[in-house]
């Protein structure tokens, strides 16, 4: 009795096709040194690919944001030079859909308006800011316009308040659908344009001869703003200790009667002297040093506080399908 293997056979006795196969296999069954060159050049290939990859997410992304621009850029231009009033629509079709896809999705915010979050956080103050302007400069009644010119301002006024709602609409959206709300890039701008409505309660509550466009749009940012501001609520006793004065107020429309200081944050800075928020900068302390697109622990707390205080402002001027909003 012996051991055995079935179907041994010598090399020798091999047909030679399947020697040639053999030999060629054996040539692949690589030693030590030969394995970690072939594995180190897969990896190689592996992460060039990846890097390509991420090229292109790139320059896609900024293909993207100058696009974005320019039709940003075309959109006010229809309403400062008051020509092309036929194409205003399809223009903001456009913006809102470039900015939906830049702002992204997921509980991340993701850095596609520049390279860091201050970049990021500057680009959306100054966008907010030429949209309030548009609204401003449109809302001034210059005095001998004719009939023509009264009912072209109107229907200008009716398309400059569809877009600053709609785009703001889209920013506290996304904003309202991230994990960490109190360190999002866009808090700054969301800050300037609630204060600048609670500083104009004409501008947030509908007037009779709001278009249906328009009444559609409001009603759906402030549905995203409501989701919004609850959501900075939930997340309050994080952000603000419930023993420190809160430096907010309750009535914007007493911003003129205001003495105590506030702080001033940066964007109160960046836009200091600009027109429409004159009501509510009366008020901030822009005496201490200022510190270019940079908070600290300090800072986040305040522009929390002062969101949630032009958020309770606002509940009592604005109507969401005809029903009021209420702080409790």
């Amino acid at each position: 009795m012996h051991f055995c293997l079935q179907n041994r056979l010598n090399f020798s006795q091999l047909p030679g096709d399947v020697k040639t196969l053999l030999v060629k296999e054996h040539g692949l069954r690589l030693s030590g040194k030969g394995r970690v060159k072939v594995e180190a050049r897969l990896a190689s290939k592996d992460s060039n690919m990846e890097l390509s990859t991420a090229k292109e997410k790139v320059s896609r992304v900024q293909d993207a944001f100058k696009l974005f621009s320019i039709r940003f850029v075309r959109l006010n231009g229809i309403l400062f030079t008051r020509t092309s009033l036929e194409t205003f629509a399809d223009v903001l079709t456009l913006v809102s859909h470039d900015l939906c896809e830049l702002l992204s999705s997921g509980p991340e915010e993701e850095l596609n308006f520049g390279t860091d979050a201050a970049e990021n956080s500057l680009l959306f103050v100054r966008l907010v800011s030429i949209l309030i302007f548009t609204v401003h400069n449109l809302k001034r009644e210059n005095e001998g316009q004719t009939y023509a010119e009264i009912v072209q301002r109107a229907a200008l006024l009716q398309n400059a308040f569809t877009a600053v709602f709609e785009l703001m609409g889209h920013v506290v959206e996304r904003c309202s659908q991230l994990q960490d709300v109190s360190s999002s890039y866009t808090l700054p701008a969301i800050l300037v344009f609630v204060e600048w409505l609670a500083c104009c309660p004409d501008v947030a509550a509908a007037s009779s001869a709001v278009d249906e466009k328009q009444s559609i749009t409001r009603s759906h940012f402030w549905k995203h703003c409501i989701s919004f501001l609850n959501k900075i609520l939930s997340i309050r006793p994080m952000c603000i200790d419930d023993d420190e004065d809160e430096t907010c107020f309750f009535n914007m429309s007493r911003y003129e009667g205001e003495t105590e200081n506030r702080l001033a944050l940066w964007e109160d800075f960046e836009l200091r002297g600009f027109l429409p928020l004159v009501p509510a900068h009366t008020i901030l302390d822009f005496s201490r040093k200022h510190s270019f697109v940079s908070d600290g622990s300090k800072e986040k707390k305040a522009r929390i506080r002062r969101i949630l205080a032009a958020g309770k402002a606002l509940a009592n001027v604005i109507r969401v399908d005809q029903k009021t909003v209420c702080f409790d």
